[in-house]
């Protein structure tokens, strides 16, 4: 809960380098969830094959039409960036407003958002805000509504890349986006692997991880509350009163909206944070107080995040 308002815990985050600086082991972070993907098709899988089952005993009169229910929807949790808008409605409709858009790439994303298909920079910049998503095509007629939207991306691109995506600090996705400004090594990394060491088996113990964390979240019946303190909340208004007045004198108009939406973002990273240990503790509830170490965890990240904006607006 956060200014009068319910947000969710949901962050857009782009990793700007150089070529060949190592990026793409952001293809890891993606492979976390990669369990939860597999869970849900198999689960959609299974429903829809019941489903046509059930449509052959009604077609022989072995079962009434009125038991027979809606054609289940086929559900996934990451969504790919090379999309039209029309699939993505369609996939968010499925997946109950959520999807995490996660490439190596941030090609993709932009020929998305150029293509004949629509570009859906909109559904992008309401999809940070929670706000409700809804759709008519003349095609088919048909109207698709999302109460909410609940959109996370993970990217990763060059400055070049980023500068396609979003060439100026007016353009709406901006101030909702996390970047992190990687500089690469500036030596030769041996190729020789003394340790032998495996990614895949690595991030094998968090794949499994995720899908448990995913499947106790998925239990409860309505979405779990975090809210900070009152003594929290004192100390963040202060600290971003003061990140206000310093970044809007530096940057202006530009950075002004950057700073109001750090702060939502540090909200949301106190959330995922505090959800976390509380799965780890399993003393997750249904309305849950921020812990004091996971608020200045998120608060001491804004500084990263608003400095790392600084950087992008200057290349910008």
């Amino acid at each position: 809960k956060y200014r009068g308002n319910k947000i969710y815990p949901n962050l857009y985050t782009f990793i700007i380098a150089p070529a060949a600086s190592g990026k793409s082991m952001v293809k890891w972070a993606g492979e976390v969830v990669s369990n939860i993907d597999s869970y849900l098709q198999k689960r959609s899988k299974n429903a829809i094959k019941q489903y046509n089952e059930e449509k052959q005993l009604v077609a022989k009169g072995e079962m009434k039409f009125s038991d027979l229910g809606d054609k289940p929807q086929y559900e996934t949790f990451s969504i790919p960036a090379n999309i039209t808008s029309a699939m993505l409605m369609f996939q968010l409709r499925n997946n109950d407003g959520y999807g995490l858009l996660t490439e190596t790439e941030i090609d993709g994303l932009i020929e998305s958002l150029e293509g004949t298909g629509r570009g859906f920079n909109d559904i992008l910049r309401k999809g940070f805000e929670n706000e409700s998503l809804s759709s008519m095509r003349k095609t088919d007629e048909e109207r698709i509504f999302i109460d909410k939207s609940v959109i996370s991306v993970l990217m990763t691109g060059t400055t070049g890349q980023f500068q396609k995506l979003i060439p100026d600090a007016e353009h709406g996705l901006f101030s909702r986006v996390i970047t992190y400004n990687l500089d690469p090594k500036q030596e030769w990394i041996s190729a020789i692997d003394i340790d032998e060491f495996s990614y895949d088996e690595y991030f094998e113990d968090f794949k499994i991880l995720m899908l448990e964390f995913y499947q106790t979240l998925e239990s409860y019946p309505e979405a779990l509350s975090f809210e900070l303190t009152s003594q929290q909340y004192v100390k963040f208004d202060n600290y971003f009163n003061d990140k206000f007045q310093n970044i809007r004198s530096i940057a202006g108009q530009d950075g002004r909206a950057s700073v109001i939406r750090t702060a939502t973002i540090v909200v949301k990273i106190a959330t995922i944070l505090g959800a976390v240990r509380r799965l780890e503790d399993d003393s997750l509830m249904n309305q849950n107080a921020c812990e004091d170490d996971d608020f200045e965890v998120a608060l001491s990240l804004a500084d990263i995040v608003l400095d790392n904006m600084l950087q992008t607006l200057r290349n910008l």
